[in-house]
């Protein structure tokens, strides 16, 4: 919210650390400290060159991790199914590259709409699914 805000139109209306403290209550959910000088300590958004594109960044790794998952879904333990996956995401991603809409592409590949699960358990910030079991038939 933060970056947005910051590179809004509305930017020149409100100082970096007034626009912080007004946000904080919001999106945090700790007390500010202080001496706390947020913005200027996010040196990727405020003197790189990332700007208010730094979310359009995580936004890709959520989308690169949610593609990734299908290999997990699919059980790494099965060849075919790795390979079929790979297939798909050749034939609905990697072709096709920006020539349509990427939330178009996406769903055609994956079925429905991103999921930040992927991201969250690649950051380590959500526990790792267990695969299911597979219960051998009593015949």
């Amino acid at each position: 919210a933060y970056d947005i805000s910051f590179y809004s139109s509305e930017y020149e209306k409100e100082q970096y650390q007034s626009l912080a403290d007004r946000l904080w209550p919001q999106y945090l959910v700790i007390e500010k400290d202080d001496d706390n000088s947020f913005p200027l300590h996010f040196s990727d958004m405020m003197i790189d060159s990332w700007c208010a594109g730094y979310y359009s960044n995580l936004w890709s790794r959520m989308l690169a991790a949610d593609v990734f998952s299908a290999y997990w879904e699919a059980g790494w333990e099965n060849p075919e199914a790795v390979r079929k996956v790979s297939q798909k995401i050749l034939n609905s991603l990697l072709t096709v590259g920006s020539s349509r809409p990427t939330a178009e592409v996406f769903r055609e590949l994956r079925g429905r709409d991103p999921n930040p699960d992927a991201l969250l358990i690649s950051l380590g910030l959500k526990k790792v699914r267990s695969p299911k079991k597979r219960v051998a038939n009593k015949e």
